[in-house]
């Protein structure tokens, strides 16, 4: 029995041996792989489209064709999706670097699910971790692995609020009004406001309409846009009417439509729809 074992070993250590003498004869080497950057497609609401620029060296004089590629992506250390995008016949050129770009996507509600605490921040921590498979002579079936990790923008739209709604002046000509209007950019970026149109009603009849010129918003600040009306007699309808003349309150709405841009060049979104309204008293 003993002799069986000793030949057996004998045997491995031979085969073994062969083969390390011929991966030498052949002068074969592993490949390695690195992540260069993770970039941003697209930015919207709902997900985030990357793009993973995965670097292959190889360093023997022979090309070496791809059998699979493996991805996932990690967000502030959780584990969110694994793909395993087709490899389109890549092929790792002999002696040089081969360069591929690797979709994936974050879905935001798949985030937010899997991590409560993101849900007001406006950068997270993201980690790429690729592999690589393909085969080579003698070595077999290879996994080459690669990480990177980055912060990329979570976007959230701006917040828009009606503050207050007052009487400023009050003359046998009309009355004046103010409304101030809150915009708050919640994001790690500024926010460019080129216009918000507005309708405003009082009692749910229509008192005026017009737009507010383009600011500017800093990030993670907030501003009150001003918008003043002035009413006569006669537009005022018989809900502002009766406000003159009894202590109950009107109610006042404030809707339309409100365009900003961020300063991300990849993000281009839609503007946002508001509808908003408080009390009018004297």
């Amino acid at each position: 029995m003993n002799r069986i074992v000793t030949l057996l070993t004998a045997l491995s250590l031979t085969l073994l041996a062969g083969c390390a003498t011929l991966q030498d004869s052949l002068n074969i080497e592993k490949p390695s792989a690195a992540i260069s950057g993770l970039s941003i497609q697209s930015l919207g609401l709902e997900q985030a489209n990357l793009l993973v620029a995965l670097d292959i060296t190889n360093p023997n004089g022979f090309s070496i064709p791809a059998s699979g590629l493996e991805l996932t992506l990690s967000v502030e250390d959780h584990a969110l999706t694994t793909v395993s995008p087709a490899n389109n016949g890549l092929t790792l050129k002999a002696n040089g670097v081969t360069t591929t770009q690797l979709p994936i996507s974050l879905n935001y509600s798949d985030l937010y699910n899997a991590i409560k605490a993101v849900a007001d921040q406006d950068e997270v921590t993201c980690q790429v971790d690729a592999a690589l498979l393909f085969t080579l002579p003698v070595l077999g079936d290879m996994r080459l692995p690669a990480s990177y990790s980055t912060r990329i923008p979570v976007p959230q739209r701006p917040k828009i609020s009606l503050a207050s709604a007052s009487i400023s002046s009050l003359s046998w000509r009309g009355v004046e009004l103010q409304l101030t209007v809150d915009v708050e950019n919640p994001n790690g970026f500024g926010v460019d406001l080129n216009g918000l149109n507005y309708q405003v009603t009082a009692a749910n009849s229509a008192l005026a309409s017009g737009s507010v010129q383009p600011a500017k918003l800093a990030k993670n600040s907030q501003q009150q846009l001003i918008i003043p009306l002035s009413l006569s007699f006669a537009d005022m309808g018989k809900s502002l009417m009766s406000l003159l003349t009894s202590k109950e309150p009107v109610a006042i709405g404030v809707a339309g439509t409100l365009d900003y841009a961020p300063d991300l060049a990849i993000w281009k979104p839609q503007p946002l729809d508001f509808s908003m309204s408080t009390q009018l008293s004297r």
